[in-house]
């Protein structure tokens, strides 16, 4: 339901609304970063706003940043090189992260992120989050963790399009961010989503 159907103040809203750094304390992935920290990485964030079918990153653009979803659906999807077959490989939620592969590998956007619905997301530079990273073995897990389960989600999807699916996933990370611990922690988040044998090599 539309806010301005419900007739109530702007200030009412913004009381209901939850501030960033509770919504920063919710995720897993900051759950060790002590509240003081929060307030700091809250404060350098940007909040930003986009209505539904907007673009908010575009396949090809630069990598400066990434998007913690704080409200709405968002629709990640590959143009494929002859620009003739747009596919949708996933779909983001609250609490999910945008555009946080091409930080760690600090090259273009892999593909282009549209919003499904009125989207609000946080904007998190790229050194903070390699900080964060480096500093905090939790937050490591976690996005292993969740890059695993959108890697299951989106071969999931893929499968049901192509008679034969293979999944092939280079992960290079900056020196010294934990990449041994990230590579072998979604390697086993990879085997237990999918029953199925899991090899993780690394070189």
């Amino acid at each position: 339901t539309s806010r301005s159907k419900l007739f109530l103040p702007t200030d009412i809203w913004s009381r209901l609304s939850i501030d960033n750094v509770t919504f920063l304390e919710q995720m897993p992935m900051f759950r060790e970063v002590p509240r003081p920290e929060l307030h700091a990485l809250a404060a350098q964030m940007q909040s930003r706003h986009y209505r539904r079918s907007e673009v908010i990153v575009w396949q090809g653009e630069s990598s400066d940043d990434a998007y913690l979803i704080k409200n709405g659906i968002i629709g990640i999807s590959y143009l494929s090189p002859d620009r003739k077959v747009s596919q949708t490989l996933a779909y983001l939620k609250q609490g999910d992260i945008l555009g946080e592969i091409g930080l760690l590998e600090n090259q273009a956007r892999s593909a282009t992120a549209t919003a499904f619905s009125t989207v609000e997301v946080l904007v998190i530079k790229r050194n903070q989050f390699i900080s964060l990273l480096k500093k905090y073995d939790t937050t490591t897990l976690e996005l292993a963790r969740m890059l695993g389960r959108q890697l299951v989600a989106t071969s999931t999807r893929l499968v049901h399009s192509e008679a034969e699916n293979r999944l092939v996933l280079v992960f290079r990370v900056a020196g010294g961010s934990g990449g041994t611990t990230i590579a072998s922690a979604l390697a086993s988040t990879l085997a237990r989503e999918t029953q199925r044998a899991t090899v993780y090599t690394e070189y």
